[in-house]
């Protein structure tokens, strides 16, 4: 964030059952941590992921490139030597 500009920031809101934010609560004091943080760490990897692209398919296109480009080499090799 540049310096000298304000933050533009919204509030969110959401219910949780006592038990679970109490529990909630206790893990981020021990880990010495706050809601927001760690709140805020979720949104972003949350954002994030969705963004990512499928390592999957480009890896299944590149073994199909990969596949291609060695039979045109065994072709070429094959057309050089006769």
């Amino acid at each position: 964030m540049e310096s000298g500009k304000k933050s533009k920031r919204t509030f969110l809101q959401f219910l949780i059952e006592p038990e679970k934010k109490q529990k909630f609560v206790a893990k981020l004091e021990k880990n010495g941590t706050t809601i927001t943080d760690v709140l805020m760490q979720f949104v972003d990897s949350y954002i994030d992921e969705s963004e990512k692209i499928d390592n999957t398919e480009i890896l299944r296109r590149l073994e199909a490139v990969e596949k291609f480009v060695g039979m045109e080499k065994s072709r070429l090799v094959g057309e050089l030597r006769a």
